[in-house]
């Protein structure tokens, strides 16, 4: 059996996993959800410009790698914690003055097992 065999047959019963990342292009609201892997500083190209972050992240359909900007790098992008879920949608670009704008996220900070919420519940009801 050739190797071209071996990953056809692999391919159609789902026994494969893709190890390169897909780059999320952002536009108004592109939206994605997955298990945050880790940042990577990059660095600038433009001297004028500063170094900046690439975000990985595992999806349904594979892992992904997006970039967020000056203002998600110093605000959720510092916050999120490798190995737990989110939920990121790009808004837009915001106009901030002077020609400048920035990229405006919702991120969300997904539970898997909500804690205390059925427990809550049953108290309020009962």
């Amino acid at each position: 059996m050739s190797y071209e065999d071996i990953a056809a047959r692999a391919k159609s019963a789902g026994h494969i996993e893709s190890l390169t990342a897909r780059l999320i292009k952002w536009s108004k609201g592109t939206r994605v959800v997955g298990r945050y892997l880790g940042r990577e500083l990059r660095k600038s190209k433009k001297a004028k410009l500063p170094d900046y972050y690439s975000y990985n992240i595992e999806t349904d359909s594979g892992p992904m790698a997006f970039l967020g900007g000056q203002a998600f790098d110093a605000n959720a992008g510092a916050k999120m914690v490798e190995g737990e879920i989110y939920d990121i949608t790009f808004e837009g670009k915001v106009e901030i003055g002077g020609g400048h704008t920035f990229n405006q996220f919702t991120v969300l900070h997904i539970q898997a097992e909500p804690i205390g919420h059925t427990e809550r519940a049953a108290k309020v009801s009962g």
